[in-house]
């Protein structure tokens, strides 16, 4: 292989592969990234056999051929080369040399043989999505998923492709998201997918607000999804997924509503004084006022008062502050909506076609 690519453009490739890169594996293959020279394109390829990322770099290649390099050490040099033309050449022993202006560096790499061979997206079966709007969909719920090893399941987000719409689920058990946004394609078939949280994290990251992502449904348990030069081949999670629909609940009067930074800055406040053995923060409602209230006797206590708009009988609640930022800092509206139904059942925050519930803590 012989290829000429601008340092800049190769290093953002570089960047991109990269955190497909497995950190942990003992197969020393895994720590590569595959470059392959093709006409007009190097690609680079990385994978921990859970997830492979695949960028396609304009380059001018005089010769194809392909090797696997060392990813963070390769990374690592392109960040310390000057901003010019990089030539790369493959030599015998599975060497490849790496010159920019007057730099030359000669690495040790592997037999492309060895690298692990990432199925091709299935052109027929596509769904197009615009970036925008997985992006907001995405940013909506994937807090809301399970961290503990042992709710397997629930460590990633449901995603359901049903008629024209797509919806994406994401749940601990102690709170759920949910998000249903329409598609210009039609699936007759409902489909439903768990994708890894390292996944849904790596989609994010890649999204932009313009453009397409197409998302290819691959056999073996897998999906692809491609956007702007980027292929991410994801394996999903083999299990079955909650029953969502059956816990949220139907629309409450009860409700208040408050000015969203207002309400997380208190928030914010309030979660200074929780300890892990008291985590939970009060809310103490009344006509046109929401107090927010945390008492922690080894640390002292805290008190504020919002106005808000609130037509109910009094009700005083506990919730993980947590579980109140994370969505607070997600929704992108200027005010918010509590549905407060009583302090034992879910508080419930909806937006057209969207809804978070967050269970109250029950304190003694």
């Amino acid at each position: 292989m012989k290829a000429v690519v601008p340092q800049e453009q190769l290093l953002k490739s570089i960047q991109v592969v990269e955190r497909g890169v497995s950190e942990r594996s003992t197969l020393p293959i895994l720590s590569h990234m595959l470059v392959a020279g093709e006409p007009g394109q190097l690609v680079l390829s990385a994978t921990d056999l859970d997830l492979g990322l695949t960028c396609r770099c304009p380059a001018a290649v005089e010769e194809a051929g392909a090797i696997a390099i060392p990813a963070r050490r390769f990374g690592d040099v392109m960040k310390e080369l000057p901003n010019e033309e990089v030539t790369l050449q493959t030599k015998k022993n599975n060497t490849i040399t790496i010159q920019c202006g007057s730099s030359f560096i000669r690495m040790m790499g592997l037999p492309k043989e060895e690298f692990p061979q990432l199925p091709t997206a299935d052109g027929e079966r596509k769904v197009a999505i615009p970036q925008t709007t997985l992006k907001e969909m995405i940013q909506l719920t994937t807090f809301a998923m399970s961290t503990e090893e042992t709710r397997y399941t629930l460590n990633g987000t449901l995603m359901v492709l049903r008629g024209n719409q797509l919806t994406l689920v994401a749940t601990d058990g102690r709170r759920l998201a949910a998000i249903t946004r329409e598609l210009a394609h039609t699936e007759p078939q409902e489909r439903r997918y768990i994708l890894p949280a390292k996944t849904v994290h790596e989609l994010s990251r890649l999204l932009r607000d313009e453009g397409e992502a197409s998302l290819h449904l691959l056999a073996d348990h897998q999906l692809a999804f491609e956007l702007d030069g980027i292929t991410l081949i994801s394996r999903l999670i083999e299990g079955e997924f909650p029953n969502y629909e059956k816990v949220i609940p139907g629309e409450v009067p009860t409700k208040v509503v408050l000015d969203r930074q207002g309400f997380m800055a208190a928030t914010r406040r309030a979660n200074l004084l929780t300890t892990p053995a008291s985590p939970s923060i009060r809310l103490e409602l009344a006509k046109d006022r929401l107090t927010i209230f945390k008492e922690s006797p080894e640390i002292g206590e805290v008190r504020e008062e919002l106005p808000a708009k609130y037509r109910g009988h009094d009700l005083t609640i506990n919730f993980n502050p947590h579980y109140l930022l994370d969505v607070l800092k997600a929704l992108p509206t200027d005010d918010v909506a509590l549905e407060l139904a009583s302090n034992k059942l879910p508080g419930v925050f909806r937006l057209p076609e969207y809804v978070y519930i967050v269970l109250p803590m029950q304190t003694a």
